[in-house]
């Protein structure tokens, strides 16, 4: 029976893997998806990836064996919306790979055999994932850090065995191990493949060996701004028509402008006193307390901390944010006044205070006690005793009588071992005894806890500290129902009255409004207001989300009311979309080429800038401006091409017109450095395979798989269902 399994306050399972995990399962997005055919109609569409369509109800399943992976791992986790929102996202890029991935990987020699398999739960090159898993159950050469393949794999075979009821649920942790270490490592294979595709061609790393090139020139400019904007006009034809010209510059996802009037639920001052009052009372019927029996009861009732109470150290409350130095001032018995915290009202009564090391190193024999009757027990006690006595007189080694006496299976094949562990990481009496009751090195103990009688060995005890045992009594400072709904009715009477785009717009001014609030169909957080998935689908609603329409929305904490600004469609950006940016851009253009034509007719058949520069009327001139090859930033400005110019014109030379971000400009190189030393020792190739094996080291999957979902056509309408 796998008893250390259920000895730790939570699986040793679940805490020992939380840290690798969550890596695994957020970040690389590694839990597969149970299937890979995608069933459903349009009505049961949530979408659709290169023509195939993704049902609710397949994404609804895998989405729930994915926080159920999760949970698995961490059973404390907290599924809030931004978390759902990351596990959505990583479902639907797990079913892209499925379907635009999976039925070419086998055709590219990217699978796992049942060989390599067993390479990576238990070779030489394990995944830590799994490594971890063997170190705990014991399969771990201690001298060697080797996996002990022959005790892994009989681990698996006794897995029944050594978790009967499966309260551990160690065959769903070994399953989901090998899952995860599974599509992990197609996923590096895949991403493997397509690095060492890449390929650096020599004259391009001559560019990027000359970067550090300098240069210096004379630099004629006619700022831009010499002009005004109102000379010339722009249409909505072109812009249309300089988008269509500049498609990657605007491609967009879509997405809904809104205006979104806020209605706060705020405590007043009375919700506020009637908290503090309700504390007042609890605080003065625990000092009327005499009956000190009664002390505990009262607290396990009414402190925020129940029966878990706990000791801590300063470092502890440091990082919970608590005043540590306040708490360990108080002398033992103290009962606080009422102070706020953390929007609270809180009062503390410190129990104890006492020296504890931060870790131990224990080992242990667990005795069953049967039904727990009074003649199992005290049998149980009499073996304990007859075994304690023997260790006592060095008549036997501990490690030899654990594997001979513990039902602890996991423990026993170790000598009873259970390594390094924390406070609190035990159950309450076990964590007591090697913590609390002054055990020292080599010291035996005998402890009864649910699972069995304990005999243990303390091995090491590390970073003794000074602890406090405190409880805190706690009343949130909240709105009343009251204040609730004074907001409501707030909020309701601004919609009935304001439903209207111009009414709106009237009665917002005076309101505590945010305006032109971009979101996404799948975004998780309403900037400055929260979560809230009900807005997203009735901006997004194909009847519903349509520019001026206007709503109400209840969002925990206040109320809303959103209209809409403005609808963009994915695909190419519309005229209206970006019409300040290039109306902006295309007047530049205009004055650009304007200028450009006079600065041509004033440069016709000179040869010095000065001369040039008389005959222009916003000209000025600027000498020995330093210029790097690859910086499109001199002492100019941001101007690329002019830096592009200074290396293109010989030296001595007049440049041809330069039309720039800020101005237009004629250049007169006076030194210029041709090459770099690195080109001039001929080691150019030794670079070249340098910068090569850099650049494909940068290549990942997750890159991969959004560029080949660029390529396809996908229509994502999760925000309709989730």
């Amino acid at each position: 029976m796998a008893v250390i399994g259920k000895i730790r306050e939570r699986s040793w399972i679940l805490l020992t893997f939380l840290a690798v995990s969550l890596f695994i399962f957020i970040i690389q997005s590694a839990l597969e998806s149970p299937s890979g055919m995608f069933k459903g109609g349009d009505k049961d569409s949530v979408g659709e990836i290169d023509d195939n369509n993704i049902s609710a109800t397949e994404f609804s399943k895998d989405v729930t064996d994915y926080e159920e992976g999760l949970k698995l791992i961490n059973p404390n986790v907290t599924l809030d919306d931004n978390l759902r929102t990351q596990i959505n996202d990583e479902v639907w890029l797990n079913m892209a790979k499925e379907n635009l991935l999976d039925p070419h990987l086998k055709e590219l020699g990217i699978e796992i055999t049942t060989k390599e398999l067993g390479e990576i739960m238990w070779g030489s090159n394990a995944h830590p994932l799994a490594r971890n898993f063997w170190a705990q159950v014991g399969a771990v050469n201690q001298e060697t850090g080797e996996i002990d393949e022959a005790k892994a794999k009989d681990f698996i075979k006794n897995i029944d065995k050594n978790d009967p009821n499966g309260e551990n649920k160690l065959r769903a942790v070994i399953e989901q191990i090998e899952k995860l270490v599974m599509e992990e490592t197609i996923k590096m294979k895949y991403t493997y493949l397509i690095s060492k595709s890449y390929y650096m061609p020599s004259f391009f790393a001559k560019e990027v060996v000359n970067a550090s090139r300098e240069g210096v020139a004379t630099v004629l400019s006619v700022p831009l701004n010499s002009i005004p904007d109102t000379d010339f006009k722009v249409i909505d034809a072109d812009i249309t028509k300089y988008i269509s010209e500049n498609p990657n510059k605007y491609k967009q996802e879509a997405s809904r402008t809104l205006d979104i009037v806020t209605f706060d639920i705020i405590p007043t001052q009375q919700d506020s006193l009637d908290r503090k009052t309700k504390l007042e009372e609890l605080r003065n019927a625990y000092l009327a307390i005499t009956d000190k029996s009664k002390d505990t009861s009262f607290i396990e009732r009414n402190s925020i901390q129940r029966e878990q109470i706990a000791y801590y150290s300063k470092q502890d409350l440091t990082k919970s944010g608590r005043n540590a130095d306040e708490i360990f001032s108080l002398p033992i018995g103290t009962t606080t006044p009422i102070y706020i915290e953390n929007g609270s009202y809180v009062f503390t009564k410190i129990l104890d205070r006492r020296i504890a090391p931060d870790s131990v190193h224990a080992a242990h024999i667990l005795l069953s006690l049967g039904n727990k009757t009074e003649a199992e027990i005290a049998s149980a006690n009499k073996k304990a005793d007859s075994l304690i006595q023997v260790l006592a007189a060095g008549k036997a080694n501990f490690g030899d009588l654990a594997n001979q006496n513990s039902i602890d299976e996991n423990s026993k094949i170790k000598g009873g071992d259970l390594g390094y562990f924390t406070r609190n990481q035990m159950v309450k009496e076990f964590n007591d005894q090697v913590f609390f009751k002054n055990m020292s090195p080599g010291n035996l103990a005998k402890v009864e806890t649910q699972f069995g009688l304990h005999i243990i060995l303390l091995l090491d005890a590390r970073n003794p500290q000074l602890l406090t045992e405190f409880a805190d009594f706690v009343e949130t400072i909240r709105p009343s129902k009251e204040t609730d709904s004074k907001a409501y009715a707030q909020a309701t009477e601004f919609l009935q009255k304001n439903n209207t785009s111009a009414k709106f717009d009237a009665a917002a001014k005076t309101e505590k409004v945010s305006k032109n609030i971009i979101v996404t169909s799948n975004s998780s957080n309403i900037q400055n207001l929260g979560t809230s998935k009900d807005l997203i689908r009735w901006a997004f609603d194909e009847k519903e989300g349509k520019v001026g329409n206007i709503k109400f929305f209840d969002m925990s904490d206040k109320f809303i009311v959103a209209k809409i600004n403005k609808v963009s469609e994915k695909g190419l950006a519309k005229a209206s979309d970006v019409r300040e940016e290039v109306t902006q851009i295309l007047i530049n253009k205009k004055k650009a080429d304007k200028i450009a034509y006079d600065v041509e007719k004033a440069a016709d058949k000179k040869t010095d800038l000065a001369s040039i520069a008389t005959e222009l009327k916003d000209a000025t001139i600027k000498d020995s401006v330093k210029v790097t090859f690859t910086s499109g930033f001199s002492e100019i400005g941001n101007e690329p091409k002019l830096s592009g110019a200074v290396f293109g014109t010989p030296i001595g030379k007049i440049s041809k017109v330069i039309k720039g971000n800020e101005g237009v400009y004629l250049v007169q190189p006076s030194t210029i450095q041709q090459s770099s030393t690195l080109l001039e020792s001929n080691s150019l190739e030794t670079y070249q395979k340098q910068m090569q094996q850099m650049a494909s080291q940068q290549i990942n999957y997750q890159e991969i798989i959004n560029s080949i979902l660029d390529k396809v056509e996908v229509k994502d309408k999760r925000y309709t269902f989730f």
